[in-house]
């Protein structure tokens, strides 16, 4: 297996991983790393995965992860390649461990020290390729590591199947060789982009999913930033270039279809474009946050202990992985759901194969007992069809299923899959928040592309000032609102977003500026969509 214990409880890690942060890392201040450890501390992550293919960060970057809590999986500089093995490379190779590991073995933040990335299944692919691997991984860096910290656990690669024996007092390495994907030891890197993202059926049961992602667009202002008038398409030439995917953003288009309709075209300048970057950045978000659930529910069934997505930032602005853009330290839809999937206690609903399931997720240390979930179903109109109340408890360290699937028939009978949503909704003790989650009953059958959705008319109904750097804005509609967007062009985030809106139900988001805020910018570029505007 592959897990964490971190002062004899074993954590289940909730985590991202990191690139650089600008082509030229000079630019970036010891604020822009405060803001960007801070945003992964408030999506409630746990650990950052510095990728072999980027940098070393500077010691400023350490000092935050120690003083947040943060804890680091750090890997040397290599990825995605083949290596020399000539000595004067090796020589330099084993001054470059010496050093970074001397400047870096202080830090307690640092858990994990990991050999590269993805170079192990090309690196062995011969007798003559895994020799040089060897003398480079197994021998030349992980044994200047240890003369320099043996106080910390190698890791071979990432994906790998691990060690058999690492004793770094008889100097004793022995990696476990096999196939990287091997679900029953190790790490894995996954990534499908060809099959319905959220298609559980087809997701694995690894011990550790250490890289997972799917691609979407950046915000409206950043692009804009960046772009000409003629360059705002998902196909134009530019929008294509900018996305270094194999099939460029043809497999954004192709997987959005699989849940939303094409959006319409409209009138205003940019319209039809805005509702794609918005139709993405969902997508995006079932895509990951769908995926990452799935590892939290497999901890007890499958000893999966560990979710790290690629990626957390972005080093441009672009079609990319991230969930949080490059420059303005903006959150994409994505961040905001998968701090919900990162919840250290959720209560975790979905359907697979025709069937619904509920697992209580719970990273407590005890048990929370007596816990009153409410079950409500909705129409579209947002009128409340059913309710019910279970008691339910969460067990410490676990992922529970709370009952037997049931199939989604009986589960909504007498209503179809299209008519309606299902809320679900646990008030639990301080310090976790209370959850308000919504099932979509026909996920797994074209999601919205079958759903009447109906205007919802959201208003604006306040624009209240907190602080010189915080603003409440209250929203509210008329019907039930899908995946509600709120933006701004001002630097910040908001406290909530990609949320359901439901009538009688306003909500009163706080959005936190970076700096103090314009209230006249804020104001006039405010703006707020829901998954009815892209077809109307």
């Amino acid at each position: 297996s592959m897990f964490f214990r971190v002062n004899g409880i074993d954590v289940f890690i909730r985590g991202t991983n990191m690139i650089p942060m600008d082509v030229f890392e000079s630019r970036m201040t010891e604020q822009d790393i405060d803001r960007l450890m801070d945003t992964a501390v408030k999506g409630n992550q746990n650990m950052i995965r510095v990728w072999g293919g980027g940098l070393y960060q500077r010691d400023y970057f350490y000092q935050v992860a120690d003083r947040l809590g943060l804890l680091v999986w750090q890997e040397f500089m290599f990825a995605c390649s083949l290596y020399p093995r000539d000595h004067a490379f090796l020589h330099t190779v084993q001054q470059e461990v010496r050093d970074v590991v001397r400047r870096l073995a202080p830090h307690p933040s640092i858990v994990l020290w990991s050999g590269n990335n993805e170079n192990q299944n090309e690196g062995t692919s011969t007798i003559q390729r895994q020799l040089d691997y060897v003398l480079l991984y197994d021998t030349t860096v992980q044994e200047e590591l240890r003369r320099n910290d043996r106080s910390r656990p190698y890791w071979p690669a990432s994906p790998s199947n691990g060690v058999l024996i690492d004793d770094a007092e008889l100097g004793v390495f022995v990696q476990r060789w096999g196939k990287e994907s091997d679900l029953r030891y190790g790490d894995i890197h996954r990534y499908d982009y060809y099959s319905v993202c959220t298609d559980i059926s087809k997701y694995p049961a690894p011990k550790m999913a250490s890289e997972f992602g799917y691609h979407a667009l950046p915000s409206f202002f950043s692009l804009k930033q960046v772009t000409a008038p003629e360059d705002r398409g998902m196909q134009t030439e530019w929008m294509n270039t900018r996305n270094h995917h194999m099939d460029n953003n043809q497999g954004i288009i192709d997987q959005v279809a699989n849940f939303f309709r094409t959006p319409v075209a409209k009138p205003e300048p940019d319209g039809e474009f805005r509702s794609w970057i918005y139709l993405s950045q969902i997508m995006q978000g079932y895509c990951i946050a769908t995926q990452a659930e799935h590892y939290r529910r497999m901890r007890t069934e499958h000893h999966t202990m560990g979710s790290l997505y690629w990626q957390l930032n972005d080093i441009w602005a672009a079609p990319t992985w991230a969930s949080v853009e490059y420059g303005n330290w903006r959150w994409r839809m994505l961040h905001y759901m998968m701090k919900h999937a990162y919840e250290p206690v959720q209560i975790s609903g979905f359907t697979m194969s025709g069937q619904v399931y509920f697992y209580a997720i719970s990273d407590a240390v005890e048990p929370i007992e007596n816990v009153t979930m409410t079950l409500a179903v909705y129409d579209w109109l947002g009128t409340k069809r059913r309710e019910e109340k279970r008691m339910i408890r969460l067990a410490p360290l676990a992922a529970t299923m709370l009952w037997e699937p049931v199939p989604i028939e009986t589960f909504l009978s007498p209503f179809a899959k299209e008519e309606v949503l299902v809320e679900y909704a646990v008030e639990l003790p301080a310090p976790f928040p209370s959850q308000k989650r919504y099932l979509l009953p026909n996920q797994d059958y074209g999601a919205f592309k079958s759903i009447a959705l109906v205007d919802p008319k959201i208003e604006v109904t306040a624009v209240e000032p907190v602080s010189d750097s915080e603003c409440d804005v209250t929203i509210a509609s008329q019907a039930v609102a899908a995946h509600v967007m709120i933006e701004t062009d001002e630097s910040g985030y908001w406290s909530d977003n990609a949320m359901m809106l439901l009538p009688d139900q306003p909500l009163t988001l706080r959005f936190h500026g970076y700096k103090p805020i314009d209230m006249q910018k804020f104001k006039e570029t405010l703006t707020v969509m829901s998954l009815w505007d892209t077809y109307n």
